[in-house]
């Protein structure tokens, strides 16, 4: 009985150990015949400099495959035309100068600067500008790929002069075979692994793009050189925090939902980790190039803690405001020529007393619109407004004036389960601080600095739209269904520190946003950069501050941006950035 209790149970062990395997082979053809697998190379994204005019190429400093610093000089153009018309502009000014000069006694002071002469000076100082974008620098350090042009040799508009590579890779060039091909698509998050086995360089990727055609493997990635595999090339985003190198060979896989990876993957594309399509084809090859080395400080006549800039186009002249102001509390207007040297300061007596203005816009009409912050801190009465402003030359008078406080307040309570009330209404009173305002379509866009909507494990800023701004204006109501959040953004620094909205300006379809910390005594902000018509549009980090805290921008037809930074008690600043793409 006993050798029959033995003999059982090492049959048991023996069927045991049969399915135990069959198991295994089963688990790994499975895994062999994984359609939603495939192979690449770990590449390199290439920054494309061109510019949108003719030129030639006067010198080439850089040759391919040369690794260059930040800031490295990598060629010069020249613009013969340009030089022509800014010395024929030079001996019109010196003619004019020289004919003032000579009947100086005989003129009045108001009448010695002539309009055409002014004109003529702001003509040239354009022009000089012009001159100094033909030289081409590098914004980040990396790798010479390619020089399209020889030296003498002249460029064509829009087409690249020369490309970059990021020396840290943000994409993979994958393949995948074609008789499977159909099993992966666009927007579908992967998992990256190296073919090395070393499990901590794996990370979460994006498919982004795919090829247009049919191609052969990359002989790298073929086990029989003399066997080609056709297939098709497939290009992957990954976050830029990984460890892979250049050129590395990596596994790539598709992560199902019902991976406990898929969490981690929509948590990183959230946090704006890993690029999307829409980010890949709007936002690509975008950075920004700093005019000058040091800000502009900003010395007013009293204190003055520039929160918000405009431009305003008929006079060509910027227009800041600040907040925190002490002569008789009044809304105090600073005028900046176009190289940021104050012209002009006065102040708004007829609009009483406006505490902590946080921000200001403008229309293609010149309608000017400022905002106060809502914050229930200090003059609470004093901050509640939204008001319009009629100009005339450089006087200002108010055309409209609303509490928006008690609009927004009245609307919300309307809807007390929406997402935004339960944001806004969440204390007692309104505990909002709006730094950032922007008018397009009769629709008002308010942006966020505090507080941050909770989502999960992450803290996104708020853009929210009031819709029929008119109506709004006229009647000082909201109706529910015009008020509605626009755009949910997960904004950091560099150290990660979650940033609000401070500042606003639309070019065209692109949206550029100042975002400073949330908590005011930090210093350590950014400018992000994202497409104003899409819904859910992710915000691409282009230029960093570590030290300094941004309160305004204004974009100028997609070519420069003016930024203005409050440090409090220390003078405020403005700086000038050229938009490189």
């Amino acid at each position: 009985m006993d050798k029959f209790k033995i003999k059982s149970r090492s049959f048991q062990v023996f069927l045991s150990i049969w399915a135990l395997c069959i198991l295994i082979i089963a688990v790994i053809q499975t895994d062999l015949n994984d359609t939603s697998s495939f192979v690449g190379i770990v590449g390199s994204r290439a920054i494309e400099v061109a510019k949108s005019y003719p030129a030639k190429v006067e010198k080439l400093h850089v040759i391919p495959g040369q690794i260059v610093k930040k800031g490295a000089l990598l060629l010069e153009l020249q613009n013969p035309e340009l030089e022509l018309e800014m010395s024929k502009i030079e001996s019109e000014i010196k003619i004019m100068q020289e004919e003032r000069d000579l009947f100086l006694p005989l003129l009045d002071k108001k009448t010695i600067e002539s309009t055409a002469l002014e004109n003529l000076k702001e003509h040239l100082g354009i022009l000089r500008k012009q001159k100094e974008d033909l030289y081409i620098f590098a914004d980040f350090e990396g790798k010479i790929q390619n020089i399209n042009y020889k030296e003498g040799e002249n460029t064509q508009p829009h087409f690249p002069i020369i490309s970059i590579l990021k020396d840290q890779p943000t994409t993979i060039r994958g393949y995948i075979h074609e008789k499977i091909m159909d099993e992966i698509d666009v927007e579908q998050f992967v998992e990256v692994s190296s073919l090395s086995g070393n499990i901590e360089k794996g990370t979460i990727g994006k498919i982004i793009s795919f090829g247009s055609s049919i191609v052969s493997f990359p002989p790298r990635l073929l086990r029989d050189p003399e066997r080609p595999i056709w297939g098709r090339e497939v290009i992957v985003s990954i976050p830029v925090n990984h460890t892979f190198l250049l050129g590395e060979k990596v596994f790539i896989k598709k992560v199902h939902r019902t991976s406990p990876l898929f969490n981690n993957a929509v948590a990183l594309e959230e946090a704006n980790e890993i690029l999307t399509t829409s980010s890949i084809n709007t936002l690509k090859n975008v950075f920004l190039y700093k005019r000058l080395e040091k800000d502009l400080i900003l010395k007013t006549k009293s204190s003055f803690e520039a929160s918000g800039i405009t431009f305003l186009k008929d006079i060509k002249k910027f227009m800041a405001i600040g907040d925190g102001m002490n002569l008789e509390d009044h809304p105090q207007v600073v005028l900046l020529d176009e190289e940021g040297e104050i012209i002009y300061e006065n102040y708004i007596p007829e609009l009483g007393q406006v505490d902590d203005l946080e921000a200001i816009t403008s229309t293609e009409n010149g309608e000017v619109y400022l905002l106060s912050s809502l914050d229930k801190k200090k003059n609470f009465k004093f901050r509640k407004k939204l008001i319009k402003l009629k100009r005339d030359g450089l006087q200002f008078t108010k055309e409209a004036e609303i509490n928006l406080y008690k609009a927004i307040h009245r609307s919300l309570r309307k809807t007390p389960k929406s997402e935004l009330a339960q944001l806004v209404l969440k204390k007692k009173g309104m505990e909002v601080d709006l730094e950032a305002i922007l008018i397009k379509d009769n629709s008002l866009y308010i942006g966020l600095r505090n507080p941050v909507l909770e989502s999960g494990s992450l803290r996104k800023a708020i853009i929210f739209k009031i819709s029929n701004l008119n109506k709004l204006l006229k009647t000082g109501d909201i109706p529910p269904g015009n008020i509605t959040i626009f755009q949910k953004l997960v904004l950091k620094n560099t150290h990660g520190g979650v940033l609000g909205i401070s500042g606003m300006s639309l070019c065209g379809d692109d949206l550029y946003l100042t975002a400073a910390p949330t908590r005011k005594k930090r210093r350590s902000g950014a400018i992000f950069r994202l497409n104003f018509n899409r819904r859910k549009s992710n915000a691409l980090k282009i230029y960093n501050f570590p030290h300094q805290k941004p309160e305004g921008v204004y974009c100028d037809q997609g070519k420069t941006l003016t930024v203005t930074f409050d440090h409090g008690r220390d003078p405020s600043q403005v700086a000038f950035y050229d938009i490189v793409k």
